[in-house]
């Protein structure tokens, strides 16, 4: 069914399971940062391959039951930590590593400080 709204959520799925996410803002995405579909394809498939998928659906379970607002949403980063933490309880270092990538934040919009700068008349004395 086509659902007409203000977009202004996303559901994520997992068989029977719907898990209602809200939107992450733009302005707060990290950069190098895997999105969170490929993020929950490459983590379900590696659980899957372990034999752990059951810790997963638990986990999901309780992100359900919990949300983060009374509208039954949690946000895509609770999503991705909850993804991450059962992931990390499941899984060695590097195999972990491989799906949460380490991201290094950078500094786009720095500005230089008033110390750096030449003064644009300089001093006869």
């Amino acid at each position: 069914m086509f659902n007409r709204g203000p977009a202004k959520w996303r559901e994520w799925r997992l068989g029977n399971m719907a898990i209602p996410l809200y939107l992450e803002d733009p302005k707060t995405a990290t950069e190098g940062q895997k999105s969170v579909v490929e993020v929950a394809h490459a983590t379900i498939s590696a659980l899957r391959a372990k034999g752990a998928e059951k810790a997963l659906l638990e986990a999901l379970d309780v992100l359900v039951k919990e949300p983060d607002s009374p509208t039954g949403r949690c946000s895509e980063q609770r999503f991705r930590t909850t993804l991450k933490q059962v992931a990390a309880a499941n899984m060695e270092q590097e195999e972990l590593e491989e799906i949460f990538p380490v991201v290094l934040e950078t500094r786009t919009n720095s500005k230089p400080s008033k110390n750096s700068r030449k003064p644009s008349k300089e001093s006869v004395g």
